[in-house]
């Protein structure tokens, strides 16, 4: 009997005791200074509601088995976290009452109430670089955390706020976010490089409606004008608009093309994807996707040599052929059951230039060809298949799928969460900015967040023949959906795995650790070059290129085409440049650019 009162007495006293300080802090909302407390109680009494039903269930069976005596142990820490919630709530009175008084509407009391200089390079690691690659930033830097509220600032340095200046240093980050419930980021970049003297204001206020965009202003004419975010210090704007002559108008006859043929097109299109994963048995939905017209095909094809000479296999690959010419020398070399698939839109494609070795980026064939790389990766992320796309300007040392799937020893778990991943381009122009994604490499998993991104892409497909750049349009477009429907976007900081262009061109340590296999990447991507015939020469340099001599050319006279007459299995170097990494020294051959040096100097290194 005295057992039973006295487990009636302490159940009863637990129940109150923590109903009593649940409810004085979930009841005290309308208190706006300690919003972000109340917001910590309710969660405090979402987690504690099933444990105090639990504890009444024990009441009636037996209170002292296991879990009845967890869940008590569990309503104290309970109890324990709002004793010290409420001292918490008298600790941030006692604070804005010594720096502010009863000032009512004062911006620092609403607004400004603290703020700290943080280690930018902690915080990027804390976020996973908030999907941004750092390749060219300066690591030493600090970011300001400004705290908006009384209730974000730290729980146990608030002594720390009393008279505290602008930006005092703070060490620990995530200390220094704890109470953030909220956080806006904002990537501070001056397309002028820091040539003219910024500010940057922020305007508070309780009934405007904020705003996740940044304006520009600039002064002209001695007064500060709006202006777009690529204007120059002189006042030029660079973001150069369409016109609906001529511009305008073909895109929306591209798009009337488009509209007519794409259930046709995407029935036709998920026949060969469906008939291929069913014939491998491939359990997970995810296809790799290029697009080339028949100017470019000797690229797509020491692609595929390549790949062949390391035993990789490439029957996920879908190539988007855009003439009938690359359609038929793609089939006679890898279309058999076990090679890549094809698909020719003879809808949409019927226009798009051919192309030749005079190809150069921006222009016109280049132009065309970004339709086509548009529509390659919209189909299948429409008919619900993730994508991995990119360009033929890229040899695989390994396959790369692993890395997205999460089965690459580099891979991260980070990963899943992303909609879109791309590889790093290093551009550090401001039309790319924040994100300096190259639109020649990206992994997309499909949802309704990439379906309406690649469709919003194809809207702007006349922006994208003004500019003449396919990668401008995506990241402005990254940018916007990121902000308004949270768009998950990482750019890889992963240039050891993902090399290109950038390094070949300005990390001859790298391409030096590269040629000698103590680095060993999944890819590589000659980009950042300007035209075919270099990416060519370069990549025989290189010792990438497995193309034999005469095969991508005329495939229906000057050579019967099949992959053991056409494609070598090992590479055929060539010097063409002294001054360009290269597998063997070519100190014989002449510069490329007019004050280059010599990627072989004896034993070091060329730059």
């Amino acid at each position: 009997m005295a057992a039973s009162v006295v487990k009636s007495i302490t159940l009863l006293s637990i129940l109150s005791f923590t109903s009593f300080y649940i409810g004085y802090i979930t009841n005290s909302a309308s208190d706006h200074r300690a919003s972000t407390s109340t917001n910590v109680g309710r969660r405090l009494y979402e987690s504690a509601d099933p444990i105090i039903n639990r504890i009444q269930k024990c009441y009636n069976y037996n209170y002292f088995s296991e879990a009845c005596i967890h869940d008590n142990h569990e309503v104290h820490r309970l109890v324990d976290e709002l004793l010290h919630l409420k001292s918490r709530r008298k600790d941030l009175d006692e604070l804005q009452k010594s720096r502010f008084g009863s000032k009512v509407g004062d911006l620092s009391s609403s607004f400004l109430t603290g703020s700290v200089s943080i280690s930018k390079q902690d915080l990027m690691d804390r976020f996973d670089k908030f999907g941004v690659a750092t390749l060219r930033s300066n690591t030493d830097e600090d970011a300001l955390l400004v705290y908006n509220s009384f209730s974000s600032l730290p729980s146990n340095d608030l002594n720390y706020f009393t008279h505290q200046q602008f930006a005092t240093p703070y060490a620990n980050v995530t200390q220094a976010l704890e109470n953030c419930e909220a956080l806006n980021v904002q990537f501070i970049h001056n397309p002028s490089y820091n040539t003219l003297p910024m500010c940057t204001v922020y305007i508070p206020g309780l009934n405007n409606i904020p705003s996740f965009h940044i304006q520009r202003w600039m002064r002209q004419g001695g007064e500060l004008r709006h202006v777009g975010s690529l204007t120059t210090p002189s006042g030029v704007d660079k973001f150069d608009l369409p016109k609906y002559h001529p511009v305008i108008f073909k895109h929306w006859k591209s798009l009337l093309t488009f509209l007519e043929n794409v259930d046709q097109v995407l029935e036709e299109v998920n026949s060969i994807i469906k008939e291929r994963f069913d014939t491998l048995g491939m359990q997970d939905k995810t296809v790799i996707v290029m697009t080339i017209n028949i100017g470019d095909a000797d690229l797509l094809i020491n692609f595929l040599c390549a790949a062949k000479s390391r035993n990789v296999d490439t029957r996920r690959i879908l190539v988007f052929v855009t003439d009938d010419e690359s359609k038929q020398l793609v089939e006679s070399l890898f279309g058999d059951e076990m090679g890549v698939m094809i698909y020719h839109d003879k809808y949409n494609f019927a226009s798009v230039a051919k192309g030749g070795d005079s190809q150069k980026y921006g222009d016109a064939t280049f132009v065309h060809m970004m339709f086509a790389k548009i529509l390659c990766v919209l189909y299948p992320t429409l008919l619900g298949y993730d994508v991995l796309y990119q360009d033929a300007d890229i040899i695989w040392y390994e396959h790369p799928l692993g890395f997205f799937l999460g089965h690459h020893p580099e891979s991260s778990e980070r990963l899943k969460q992303y909609d879109v991943i791309f590889q790093h381009d290093g551009s550090p122009q401001p039309r790319f900015a924040p994100y300096s994604a190259n639109s020649g490499f990206y992994y997309v998993r499909s949802n309704a967040a990439t379906q309406y991104l690649f469709t919003s892409l194809l809207y702007h497909g006349d922006l994208i023949r003004k500019t003449t750049s396919h990668q401008q349009v995506l990241t402005q477009l990254l940018l916007e959906h990121s902000s308004m429907m949270g768009l998950k976007v990482k750019v890889l900081d992963d240039v050891h795995v993902f090399p290109g262009g950038y390094q070949y061109q300005h990390n001859w340590e790298y391409m030096h650790q590269l040629i000698s296999g103590e680095i060993n990447p999944l890819i590589f991507h000659m980009y950042w070059t300007d035209g075919k015939e270099s990416k060519v020469k370069f990549f025989q340099q290189l010792g990438e290129w497995y193309l034999k001599y005469g095969c991508s050319k005329d495939p229906t006279h000057q050579i019967e085409v099949t992959t053991t007459k056409c494609c070598a299995t090992q590479p055929l170097v060539t010097c063409h440049y002294r001054d360009k990494p290269s597998k063997i020294p070519c100190s014989n051959s002449p510069l490329y650019d007019k004050n280059g040096a010599s990627f072989w100097v004896g034993d070091q290194l060329g730059n």
